[in-house]
């Protein structure tokens, strides 16, 4: 009858029955279930093509759809094709689609610090905010990123609902519920769509749309289908879209915040293991994507020009405390917040910024100090280091006492280890003393067979040129043994060794050789440098590789790496990410910050210093990747230690900068070195430490962000060089939620298990 009517040119009468007939089958379908039937059309924005979003066909249809965007894609859809975004504005105020999202760059974020994880979530906001007059409600990614730290991250920003599904290779954990609670380290839970979509684009998706149906009715809590789109939709979507219309033949269509406000969370399962959050970044299945470039170095080098990032807002955070806010600080921050944006989105170095902060620091430090020429070592680290260095600025001899813990000196060349106190400052004079006869060194720290110190002795095969030992020097186990490799198979031949320097403060020994096949041929030549200071417990490996033959084909099986050969067989190790240490026995384990094995009592740590990618070979052995296909730099540095209680410490400050100063005067008032801020819980981090615009009545505002690495409840305290006023925790609009205890100069701090927490502390 409706195609009678149709064909009359009776639209109206033609609607009416086509109504009808929808409502029978309504009828029906509620006579087989009796629960809701819920559907989800989910668009990811970034899959789209550009006649797609130039069209707008993909915004038709009346019937509620969901589009997944990066601040950053949205911002770039706006300024291209300006009508079809008028056109989302539209349908977004009128609620026939919502915006979901959360990220500013799709990129590796696992990979990153938490610091950069950080102002990714908060620049989206802004971005949403300003391009759609709102904020999303649900969290979601198009591209692979999530990991088990975002419950965490994603609570502090605001939100309690997320996406926890792939839409490309990337693993996830797979649960039976479309709606879960997805809970974090620290064992809070926010809910999570974890219903996998079905390709709406697939022909076979709309054939076995039956079979897809009576699951969900016959399995589900809440029966859901979700549905996905890369592309405009077909004639088949169309079909469907007209159906919804009718009625909810089918089921209803929701947004997705109007869904998980009528599906509750059928599954509370426990925390997901970091293995189960998992992504080839080196050789992902999409063969269309062209190879990454600079895999490596490119992710080292962004490691370590972030905490330069950090560290200049934390000298700048000091220095405002220390001025109590009198001045133009709000120009300050913000061009502490233009040089991040920089470093984030197009990955400026900021090391510009971060010398004329430390520079500006030690101004206001040395006001009113006598002149005498000095260095001024900065720590951005809530935690106290020792610092290396080498100098041609220092004449004479410096005496070995109060910070400086190692000194020697090689023509006009001085090498230094001082030690520098959390959050401060160590001020050591420019001119030193004659130099005073030298007694016997306890130990020669490197000849031409190993590189030592009080910690570790690092012994060479002279043949090969590979550490075949690293020990400590009490028991003398060995930890393990290292030799560079170039997959499928090749053999390291030394062909000169030179010792470099043998003390007092330094030891370093220098390898020079080629990698050969089985043939004998060279592939590749390399220089391999260990260096070994007084006073500090990491042994320092630089390798430089010159390749003859480039790696090609299949990433995993065609790279140059530094294998570690393990004397015990080891079923799972230890690998840092995101300030956290999980456990993991996966193939290919992705670890930015250590990777920790135990051997008898003790324990050795490899700071991979930003190069995230590592490769098993069975139990004992496993590859750190140093030049794969697509990689152009050919140096390339991590370091090892031993018997450390608190490695994420050691890798925090192993890719942290120490800035040195040369200044005129010294030392400070408060000493030639003081802490500043200080807080003494090792098994926290201090970390976002910057100042923010103060409320009515403060001078400055302080935010911290702590977070227990090591899963165990701590109570400690951050004690400040001046007494605050009052402190409190955050919440995530930044507002002040619950007050804190204040001792003197000391904030007390109560920090349960694996958990983040954001503080502010006024003035």
């Amino acid at each position: 009858e409706t195609a009678r009517f149709i064909l009359d040119g009776d639209d109206a009468l033609a609607t009416t029955k086509a109504q009808d007939a929808a409502a029978l089958l309504v009828t029906a379908r509620e006579g087989i279930t009796t629960h809701g039937l819920f559907h989800l059309d989910l668009i990811l924005g970034p899959a789209l093509s550009e006649s797609d979003l130039e069209s707008g066909t993909w915004l038709a249809g009346e019937y509620p759809r969901n589009l997944i965007a990066s601040g950053s894609w949205l911002a770039e859809f706006e300024q291209k094709h300006p009508k079809s975004f008028s056109r989302l504005r539209e349908l977004v105020d009128l609620g026939q689609i919502e915006v979901l999202g959360g990220v500013q760059i799709e990129r590796d974020d696992p990979l990153t610090s938490v610091e950069s994880q950080e102002w990714n979530l908060k620049k989206a906001k802004a971005t949403y905010e300003a391009l759609l007059g709102r904020e999303p409600k649900v969290f979601a990614r198009a591209s692979a990123g999530l990991n088990p730290n975002y419950p965490l991250l994603l609570q502090q920003a605001g939100y309690r609902r997320a996406v926890l599904v792939s839409f490309d290779e990337a693993t996830v954990p797979h649960y039976r519920s479309p709606v879960v609670s997805w809970a974090g380290s620290d064992g809070k839970s926010i809910e999570a769509l974890a219903r996998v979509p079905l390709p709406a684009e697939s022909m076979q998706t709309w054939f076995h749309m039956a079979y897809h149906l009576g699951r969900a009715v016959r399995e589900d809590h809440a029966p859901t289908v979700v549905l996905c789109h890369r592309n405009a939709p077909g004639a088949l979507a169309t079909l469907v879209g007209t159906l919804a219309r009718l009625g909810p033949v089918m089921g209803r269509w929701l947004l997705l915040s109007d869904y998980f406000n009528e599906a509750t969370p059928a599954e509370y399962p426990g925390v997901a293991p970091a293995d189960d959050f998992a992504f080839d970044w080196l050789a992902p299945d999409n063969q269309d994507k062209p190879p990454e470039v600079d895999p490596v170095s490119r992710r080292a080098n962004r490691a370590r020009a972030r905490r330069k990032v950090d560290a200049a807002f934390a000298l700048g955070a000091i220095h405002e405390v220390l001025d109590k806010g009198v001045g133009e600080w709000s120009k300050s921050r913000r061009l502490l917040a233009c040089a991040e944006d920089a470093f984030e989105e197009q990955e400026k170095d900021p090391a510009a910024v971060l010398e004329s902060t430390a520079q500006m620091l030690a101004a206001r430090l040395l006001r009113g100090a006598p002149e005498a020429p000095g260095i001024l070592v900065f720590n951005g680290c809530a935690f106290t280091r020792r610092i290396a260095f080498e100098s041609r600025a220092i004449t004479g001899h410096l005496e070995i006492q109060g910070v400086v813990k190692a000194f020697s000196k090689e023509g006009d060349l001085s090498r230094c280890v001082v030690e520098v106190p959390a959050l401060g400052y160590c001020w050591i004079p420019r001119k030193g003393g004659e130099a005073k006869p030298v007694p016997r060194a306890r130990m020669r720290l490197a000849d031409e067979k190993a590189v030592r110190n009080e910690f570790f002795e690092a012994e060479i095969d002279p043949q090969t040129g590979a550490i075949k030992a690293f020990r400590d020097v009490k028991s003398r186990q060995n930890r393990g043994a290292i030799q560079l490799v170039f997959l499928p198979g090749s053999r390291m031949k030394a062909d000169e060794v030179t010792v470099g320097s043998t003390g007092p403060a330094l030891g370093e020994l220098t390898v020079k050789g080629v990698l050969v096949d089985e043939k004998g041929d060279t592939i590749a030549r390399f220089t391999q440098r260990l260096r070994a200071w007084i006073g500090r417990p990491v042994l320092e490996v630089q390798v430089e590789l010159e390749p003859l033959q480039l790696p090609t084909g299949y990433p995993w099986h065609s790279l140059y790496a530094a294998r570690f050969s393990l004397p015990l067989a080891i079923s799972s190790l230890k690998r840092g990410s995101g300030g956290f240490v999980d456990e993991t026995r996966h193939n290919r384990p992705l670890s930015p910050e250590f990777v920790e094995w135990t051997v008898g009592s003790g324990n050795c740590v490899l700071l991979t210093g930003g190069m995230p990618l590592l490769q098993r070979h069975g139990s004992s052995q496993f590859d750190l990747v140093l030049l794969p296909p697509g990689e152009t730099a050919n140096r390339f540095e991590f370091g090892l230690a031993l018997d450390r209680n608190h490695p994420q410490q050691l890798a925090l400050g192993w890719v942290s900068p120490a800035p040195l100063v040369e200044v005129e005067q010294g030392p400070p008032a408060s000493g030639s070195s003081a802490w500043l801020f200080h807080q003494d819980l090792p098994n926290v981090l201090v970390g976002n430490f910057r100042t923010s615009n103060p409320a009515e009545g403060d001078t400055v505002q302080l935010d911290v962000r702590i977070q227990e690495c090591e899963g165990h409840y701590s109570v400690g305290e951050l004690r400040c060089f001046r007494a605050p006023t009052r402190a409190s925790s955050m919440d995530s609009d930044g507002i002040s939620s619950m007050g804190l205890g204040i001792n003197e100069d000391a904030v007390q701090l109560e920090v349960p298990r694996r958990e983040m927490s954001w503080l502010n502390i006024h003035w």
